[in-house]
């Protein structure tokens, strides 16, 4: 990683990165592990940026929580002052490999979803997000209003959970009417507001738009094309289960709902007081790319890329392909010219070394 380490060095020596309320963070770095040196505290950002450039870690954290003396051990020691709040959607499936231009799109039209769609609904403004890339498969959301850094762990699950699609029984539960034979099955109404409204307005747009194939298909009941208005109708006073067998539908619509809106966020980093997350602006070790603080409208990979495109010579130490705005092929052991770009990805990756520079 001799060649990592350079470039990383000389990018924090042309790089101050800004820190917010930096004198009262915790720092964690990773030389090998992703932290493997934490209880770090700097007294301004040219200090930090010294450390940077000298010992150059390959990991950088920092604390969401705000200590009185964020060096200090064990942790109550510390004097917890208050705490940032952060969404954190950098979950990768199986298929991800190396690196996945597609899959990092997707994640960043769901963060789309909570900066523009959801945390309005919560009121918070514009001006009041910031987002960063992660460093390597995903986004992070920062909070930094005074209001949420007073909230409870309790308090901020409750928001990250609103920000995912809730459960099914959380919009349709069944209950018997006394004196009724049957259970009814209750919904949404036309006045509900969140995620109950929103759920509520996509059976109402499927219903109208779907065809009658279609809604025999989902419903498995023929009769339901004679009962459609009678069901519309019964449906904004939350009553769903004003015409028969309509069980499957509702699963259905749920499902595709869910697909939809849904965003896999990491719970626990939004939850846990003292965590700590990759550092906005500072390079990641596994991958070389910059964790760039952006508008997510404006994300492209260039924006993200840390190093150039001069020319460096790679040796291939394994056989691998992926895409880094071209594709790429080796086998192992074959010696190929790259942009500066790519070598850095490449010994992140350990699938190369450096051979010139």
């Amino acid at each position: 990683m001799i060649f990592v380490k350079k470039k990383f060095s000389e990018h924090y020596a042309q790089t101050e990165l800004n820190v917010s309320d930096l004198t009262h963070r915790e720092f964690g770095f990773g030389f090998k592990e992703k932290i493997d040196l934490r209880h770090k505290s700097f007294s301004s950002s040219k200090e930090l940026n010294y450390f940077l450039v000298n010992e150059t870690p390959l990991y950088i954290s920092y604390s969401l929580a705000h200590y009185r003396l964020p060096e200090a051990k064990p942790m109550p020691r510390k004097e917890f002052l208050n705490c940032d709040l952060v969404f954190d959607l950098d979950y990768a499936p199986l298929e991800f490999g190396l690196f996945s231009e597609e899959y990092v799109y997707c994640v960043k039209d769901s963060a789309l979803k909570i900066v523009e769609e959801y945390l309005p609904e919560l009121g918070f403004s514009q001006n009041e997000i910031e987002t960063n890339f992660s460093g390597q498969k995903g986004f992070h959301i920062h909070l930094e209003t005074d209001a949420v850094k007073e909230l409870t762990s309790n308090a901020r699950k409750e928001l990250a959970e609103f920000v995912s699609v809730p459960e099914k029984e959380f919009f349709l539960n069944e209950a018997k009417i006394f004196g009724a034979r049957e259970k009814k099955l209750f919904g949404p109404t036309s006045k509900d507001k969140g995620w109950k409204k929103k759920f509520f307005d996509y059976c109402i747009n499927r219903l109208n738009q779907a065809s009658n194939e279609e809604l025999v298909k989902l419903s498995r009941n023929k009769s339901i094309l004679e009962q459609k208005e009678l069901l519309l109708e019964n449906l904004s006073s939350g009553n769903w289960s004003a015409v028969k067998k309509t069980t499957f539908l509702w699963d259905a619509f749920y499902n595709e709902f869910a697909k939809q809106s849904n965003v896999k966020l990491d719970i626990p980093v939004s939850t846990d007081l003292h965590r700590l997350i990759r550092l906005p602006d500072s390079l990641h070790g596994s991958t070389g790319f910059k964790a760039a603080r952006l508008k997510l409208k404006d994300f492209s990979m260039n924006k993200i890329i840390a190093f150039s495109n001069k020319a460096c010579k790679i040796e291939a130490t394994v056989d691998s392909s992926f895409k880094l705005i071209e594709d790429y092929s080796f086998k192992a052991g074959e010696t190929r010219e790259v942009p500066e770009f790519v070598a850095v990805f490449m010994e992140c990756k350990k699938i190369a070394t450096v051979k010139s520079f």
